[in-house]
């Protein structure tokens, strides 16, 4: 693993910790939406790396629309 790939990883676990702390049902789906985003960037960036080939850019977060 990369350190990026380490830094993506750490920022998911922490949205997932916060996902289960805060008592918003919206607030706690964004994040663990976060977090797989999060996940799924370093698999990609592990991904190349392991393949040789450059590291792909990372594409902006998607954050839903809270639905009030």
């Amino acid at each position: 693993m990369s350190k990026q790939s380490d830094k993506l990883r750490e920022q998911a676990f922490r949205a997932e910790r916060l996902s289960n702390t805060v008592s918003d049902m919206s607030a706690s789906r964004t994040l663990r939406s976060l977090a797989e985003q999060y996940h799924a960037q370093a698999d990609e960036l592990e991904q190349a790396e392991m393949s040789g080939q450059a590291a792909p850019q990372a594409a902006p977060l998607q954050i839903a629309a809270s639905k009030g």
